[in-house]
């Protein structure tokens, strides 16, 4: 829980007092807002004392400031990092220390000191001629102490607004304000100190105003993943029905580039993906969520080690069902590099292979969160393997639940890539013409079977998972209809 999340629902808390305090007491609502809390205190139990509220919102705001100016800083410092990198005169001027540190000293140090560089020694013995002399180890211009230092000297100003977030800023009262003549620290008597104009609390406001709306976010992406779905809903996984790829994330698929040989000799660069969206698909959409609660964690593992254990290893755990007609998967990286990407601590735009008796489905890693425990596979077209039988994105992740305990679960929004899929789709006998979506159930119920099975097997203790039980449904697709 980060402190913008607590202001966020601090206010969350003052704006619905009366509905909570009264007729939406026993309210989903109210109940779910009134059992979070701020600085160990529940909201429920601070009920309509709003001054309390407002001195336990004032501690948040005052530790929230002081981390906010503190990334502001570091994000200045950073831009004057990339502006040393760009910049030939500002690299060169380590290169000139050495240069007159050089040309500072007499021929027999001079002889010494080149020894020293193109030897690459700190140090060197006497001889019949030369004595040690220690004055000449060679200088270390560049180190992160200079470096640090050349970067803040370089370093943007920081905004109007962020400067308002600095130690010398402080609340007076019902206002903030601070020193009349700096912004450094503030350490005078509060005579000293001067109202903020209401530009300065304007620019503060937003920049408190931007991290509340990302809170909002953070809040809701989190219930989307950990609610349950509605089986009837057809706006159900709205947050993957709607996703639109970030800049980042449509750069991991689109920047990756194949050179293709062409008839007279040479090559032309390609794209090696692109993605299937959902809006181009055909029919209607599959929404699932695939859930399986964990009673005690296996031993030797906890929550994030388990959740790194499954998603490294996950070619173990999606095997596909070998019980039913082409059921069996085998899940492999599309490169060499992929694999090692996917291996690694940082999985993002790893393209990985389902591997059917049908073809090979390309999928990439478009987000990867190791705080809050999840990541999601984006469809994609391949130069290898072609299109994807489906368009959407599928997401894996492991929440703490409320009452104690853990589910994992798996959850997705897709449809049909193209008419011939469509049409693929009712060759095979199934029920309701729904081969192809039937056929990946089996496979998603056989993965969280494996899943029990290992922690079981690991004196973990699951809630069984019910493979009878619907885990999805289709729904008719207009597009715009769930926003």
């Amino acid at each position: 829980m980060s402190y913008s999340e607590d202001l966020y629902n601090a206010d969350l808390w003052r704006k619905n007092n009366s509905y909570c305090s009264g007729s939406g007491k026993n309210s989903q609502f109210c109940l779910e807002l009134g059992n979070k809390d701020i600085f160990g205190i529940r909201f429920k139990d601070i009920g309509n004392n709003l001054d309390f509220l407002e001195s336990q919102e004032q501690i948040a705001l005052d530790i929230f400031s002081k981390f906010e100016y503190e990334a502001a800083l570091n994000r200045s410092y950073a831009e004057g990092f990339r502006i040393i990198r760009d910049n030939d005169f500002l690299l060169n001027r380590f290169a000139n220390g050495h240069i007159k540190n050089y040309d500072d000293k007499g021929l027999q140090d001079k002889i010494l000191l080149m020894t020293a560089y193109l030897t690459l020694n700190k140090s060197y013995f006497g001889s019949a001629i030369f004595q040690p002399r220690p004055n000449i180890l060679i200088p270390q211009f560049w180190n992160a102490n200079t470096l640090l230092d050349l970067a803040k000297e370089n370093a943007p100003t920081l905004s109007v607004g962020e400067r308002q977030f600095a130690p010398n800023v402080i609340r007076n009262g019902n206002y903030y304000c601070r020193n009349v003549t700096t912004y450094t620290p503030f350490t005078g008597p509060s005579t000293y100190c001067k109202p903020l104009s209401s530009y300065e609390q304007q620019e503060r406001d937003k920049i408190i105003a931007e991290r509340l709306k990302k809170a909002e976010k953070i809040i809701q992406d989190r219930k989307n993943r950990e609610d349950p779905l509605d089986l009837n809903d057809p706006c159900g996984n709205i947050d993957l029905q709607n996703k639109k790829l970030s800049s980042l994330e449509e750069s991991l698929i689109y920047n990756r580039k194949k050179i293709v040989s062409i008839p007279r000799g040479g090559g032309v660069s390609v794209n090696e993906f692109f993605q299937h969206k959902i809006e181009d698909a055909v029919g209607k959409i599959n929404l699932d969520k695939y859930e399986l609660d964990i009673l005690k964690l296996p031993d030797g593992f906890d929550a994030k080690s388990l959740f790194e254990h499954i998603r490294k290893n996950f070619e173990d755990f999606a095997t596909g069902d070998s019980d039913f007609f082409a059921g069996e998967v085998k899940f492999e990286a599309y490169s060499n590099a992929d694999e090692r990407r996917w291996n690694s601590n940082n999985p993002l735009g790893a393209a990985m292979d389902f591997n059917t008796l049908f073809d090979t489905a390309t999928v990439i890693t478009t987000e990867y969160n190791s705080e809050e425990l999840f990541w999601t596979f984006t469809t994609v077209h391949s130069f290898e393997h072609k299109g994807h039988p489906v368009s959407g994105h599928r997401q894996f992740g492991l929440f703490k639940k409320p009452n104690g305990g853990y589910t994992f679960y798996l959850r997705g929004a897709d449809r049909l890539t193209t008419r011939f899929d469509s049409l693929a789709n009712k060759v095979f006998p199934s029920e309701n013409d729904e081969f192809a979506f039937e056929l990946a159930a089996k496979s998603w119920e056989a993965l969280m079977r494996n899943v029990e099975n290992f922690i079981r097997k690991k004196n973990g203790r699951t809630r069984a998972f019910d493979s009878e039980k619907e885990y999805g449904r289709r729904h008719n697709y207009i597009k715009d209809r769930c926003k």
